[in-house]
């Protein structure tokens, strides 16, 4: 799997990419009643001031169950970008748009300020162009020549999940399946295959006369064959993810999501097949766009 810089991670989110791998979804039967086209569909020269925001957090697992004092989660990074999103050209097929970061604060406990200031400067000031599909699948484009791309298509990036191919009614689900946003090539099952999320959707309300559609997201840990997810040198005994997002249809722009992955980790020190608890590692990850 191919390593990608920090600031792809980032202009792809800013581009408010929600896209799966070659991920088939499966539309479900949804009650009676009037559908709606969600896709992204944003005009040529529209400019989205975003704010994202990350934070990792872990606690220990209880020592015994039924243990009174639950561990309170200690903070291992956070993160937190601006950035701004203009829409180059938009049509039937989708949207070239060009991400700017413009500013980036980075906490590590414990990081050397040196390593954090570096990873700062390699995200802040840098521009990337991308084509986002009406569904939110999107790849990167050359800056040398329009069309060009220059990485692979439908990389799940923070925001989790693609949008429908098929206009759907209030209380429709839909399933993606898709690699986990963060680890950027850190993780894989015991196939060597990237440990992936299947994602439930469903489409809970809409507001202002069907302009405004709000979204919930539930979703669990694929292993293979049952065998564990690792993560760097640490199983993983579980995950799940649990979000909502809002989309402005007249826009054509989801306007914010916020999602939190959870996964239960056992430190590389302990014996395969060992009852040492495992660590649940929380990915809290929020976007606004105005």
């Amino acid at each position: 799997m191919r390593r990608r810089p920090a600031r792809d991670l980032l202009a792809a989110l800013a581009a408010l990419a929600v896209g799966a791998e070659g991920a088939a979804a499966q539309a479900v039967a949804a009650p009676g009643g009037a559908t709606v086209s969600l896709r992204l569909r944003p005009r040529a020269g529209d400019t989205l001031h975003l704010r994202f925001e990350q934070t990792v957090a872990g606690a220990a697992a209880a020592a015994r169950a039924g243990a009174a004092a639950k561990p309170v989660p200690r903070l291992l990074s956070s993160m937190l970008v601006l950035s701004r999103s203009v829409v180059e050209r938009s049509d039937a097929a989708g949207s070239v748009v060009v991400s700017h970061t413009d500013s980036v604060e980075l906490r590590m406990p414990g990081a050397p300020a040196e390593a954090l200031a570096r990873a700062r400067k390699g995200m802040q000031g840098k521009a990337t162009r991308m084509q986002v599909a009406p569904d939110g699948a999107m790849r990167w484009l050359s800056q040398r020549g329009r069309g060009a791309d220059t990485a692979a298509a439908g990389t799940a990036l923070g925001l989790p999940g693609a949008l429908p191919a098929m206009p759907v009614a209030t209380g429709a689900t839909w399933v993606r399946t898709m690699p986990l946003p963060w680890t950027d090539g850190a993780a894989a099952r015991a196939d060597g295959e990237a440990p992936r999320h299947e994602i439930t959707f469903r489409l809970d309300s809409l507001a202002r006369a069907g302009g405004v559609a709000f979204v919930s997201m539930r979703g669990r840990l694929l292993a293979a064959d049952g065998a564990a997810v690792r993560v760097g040198g640490a199983r993983g005994g579980g995950g799940s993810a649990d979000g909502r997002l809002r989309l402005d249809l007249a826009r054509g722009w989801i306007t914010d999501s916020r999602v939190d992955f959870a996964l239960d980790l056992v430190p590389p020190s302990a014996p395969e097949g060992g009852k040492a608890p495992p660590m649940r590692v929380v990915v809290s990850q929020k976007l606004v766009a105005r």
